[in-house]
């Protein structure tokens, strides 16, 4: 128990320490949610294959299966977004683009067409989802900073181990209960 309480003050402190990029990324995602949420018109073909794809692995599934599917795909989402952030942190910039502007398309349409109640069955999931996948982006983008240092070769290796706290101890929980919402809301509704 010692070792848990230690590793989760740990990774507290890392993400303190790494705040503002976690903020920067959210702010990009609300940024990009905005655009998405004003001009849901571009993209109309990869929102249509995303919205396929997304009918596609949730169609018939049982409570549990969609909640093993929303959580490993949020999961594995946040873990190749700090790992892939090494590349000089674009690979989270871009997908906290991505994912914030079809976020936004999606509400929008939404919006338009079954009306602003229907919002109330993503802000539930989205209070925790969010928070997490910010958390994994920016520590994505700061990964990728290892070029600034002198020891960069340290900074990864101290980077990787701290992040990897963060993501087991922070990220992971705020996008279980994320699933556990988001499927029970799209078993339910």
């Amino acid at each position: 128990m010692a070792g848990f309480r230690s590793d989760f003050k740990r990774a507290t402190r890392v993400l303190y320490r790494n705040r503002h990029y976690s903020f920067l990324m959210l702010s990009l995602l609300v940024a990009f949610s905005l655009v998405g949420f004003l001009w849901p018109e571009y993209f109309l073909t990869e929102q249509q294959m995303f919205r396929e794809q997304i009918m596609e692995l949730t169609a018939g599934r049982s409570l549990f299966d969609l909640f093993v599917i929303i959580l490993l795909n949020n999961l594995r989402a946040a873990f190749l977004s700090i790992m892939l952030g090494i590349f000089f942190g674009l690979i989270p910039l871009f997908v906290a683009a991505v994912n914030g502007y079809f976020l936004g398309a999606v509400v929008g349409n939404v919006w338009k067409t079954a009306g602003p109640n229907t919002l109330l069955l993503v802000v539930p999931h989205g209070v925790f989802e969010l928070p997490g996948l910010a958390i994994a982006f920016g520590l994505g983008l700061r990964f990728g900073l290892w070029f600034r240092e002198k020891a960069k070769w340290q900074d990864i290796k101290v980077n990787f181990s701290d992040f990897m706290l963060v993501y087991f101890y922070i990220v992971t929980p705020l996008l279980l209960v994320a699933a556990v919402i988001e499927s029970a809301l799209i078993a339910f509704f």
